[in-house]
């Protein structure tokens, strides 16, 4: 496992623990952004924030893609 898929992991995690299994879904999307836009460099605030406006302006498909 390369380290950032390792991060991307840890940072899902984490959001499940707080806001239960149902974030899984959500969380899922991060894995269709290109690997360049996950980074550690991104905080954890910054990928929360990304969770609050997909919750708040679309539904994800399973594939990840936010539906207007």
């Amino acid at each position: 496992m390369n380290s950032l898929a390792g991060f991307h992991d840890t940072v899902q995690q984490r959001i499940i623990n707080t806001f239960g299994e149902a974030a899984h879904t959500y969380t899922n999307a991060l894995t269709m952004m290109p690997a360049a836009q996950i980074t550690r460099r991104r905080s954890c605030m910054h990928i929360l924030r990304l969770l609050v406006f997909m919750l708040r302006n679309g539904d994800v498909e399973e594939e990840g893609r936010i539906m207007r």
